[in-house]
């Protein structure tokens, strides 16, 4: 597998009804759509909303407007029946940019990265230190950074976002859009990140003339 290439098939990770499989269990998969997000610069931000340190937007931009959030769900059913075992998570999340087919996908780089520089599996991603991820546009970024200092100076240190979305990350929500820039109304949507802290890539979908279709975060639920 060449550096900076999806561990999954994305496509069929957003196949409402599709099922993975590998030697420990069964993924079928449930495709919500979860909101909608408002781009006013077009620049776009993905990362962990609750721990995140600078903002930092994917190199490739795209037109201003409002684009459809999606997440697929894994529901996951072990081959050694254990009770408690059998469970949902979040598999991956998308920005869906066109409608149309994925002819290739590209792991999504910021400013300074080069996918040259990659070796073997690697690919450029995020970190998530309190099991979550997001998509918003740079201003809702800034602004929800900003929200967090006011919160922290106030001896709040969990921030401005937690309190405010911590019941909608899991079923049947599995996740929550809140506005963090009232001047713009751009918005931050915000999801479980899979199995919890990791580093996790993004990647944008190709069509065959090289126009984005999509942006997917994999959360490396499905084998």
């Amino acid at each position: 597998m060449p550096p900076g290439t999806p561990s999954t098939d994305l496509a069929l990770a957003f196949k409402n009804g599709h099922t993975f499989k590998d030697d420990k269990a069964k993924y079928k998969v449930k495709v919500i759509e979860l909101a909608k997000l408002f781009l006013p610069t077009g620049k776009l931000f993905a990362a962990d909303p609750l721990t995140f340190h600078r903002v930092v937007p994917f190199e490739r931009t795209l037109k201003k407007g409002t684009y459809q959030v999606l997440v697929s769900v894994a529901n996951i059913k072990y081959a050694a029946k254990k009770k408690g075992y059998d469970q949902e998570r979040l598999g991956a999340a998308m920005v869906r940019i066109k409608a149309g087919t994925v002819a290739k996908w590209v792991n999504a780089t910021k400013k300074g990265q080069k996918l040259s520089a990659l070796e073997g599996d690697e690919a450029f991603g995020y970190g998530v230190d309190a099991g979550t991820g997001c998509f918003a546009d740079v201003t809702a970024a800034e602004a929800l950074q900003y929200l967090n200092d006011v919160e922290c100076a106030n001896d709040n240190w969990e921030g401005y976002l937690l309190g405010k979305v911590s019941d909608s990350l899991g079923a049947p929500d599995w996740g929550a859009s809140r506005v963090t820039d009232p001047k713009t109304k751009a918005n931050v949507v915000v999801f479980p990140s899979g199995w919890g802290d990791g580093v996790y890539a993004s990647f944008w979908g190709l069509s065959k003339t090289g126009a984005p279709l999509c942006l997917v975060t994999d959360f490396g639920v499905y084998p």
